[in-house]
């Protein structure tokens, strides 16, 4: 009985976790090829939201 119970919790808990999967887009900026320093980072997700930041250069 107890398998039974946690098979179905494991498959719900799966089926609840592909509803909520999204895809992200990630750009990123650096410096130069030679000697790559982060400049600035940008997220992006199928549902709207939004990230963005820039590293301060030394």
């Amino acid at each position: 009985m107890t398998r039974t119970i946690t098979r179905y919790t494991m498959l719900f808990v799966i089926c609840f976790l592909i509803e909520k999967i999204t895809n992200v887009y990630l750009d990123t900026e650096f410096t130069d090829l030679m000697n790559p320093i982060l400049i600035s980072i940008g997220m992006i997700a199928d549902t709207g939201e939004e990230f963005y930041a820039e590293v301060p250069l030394p």
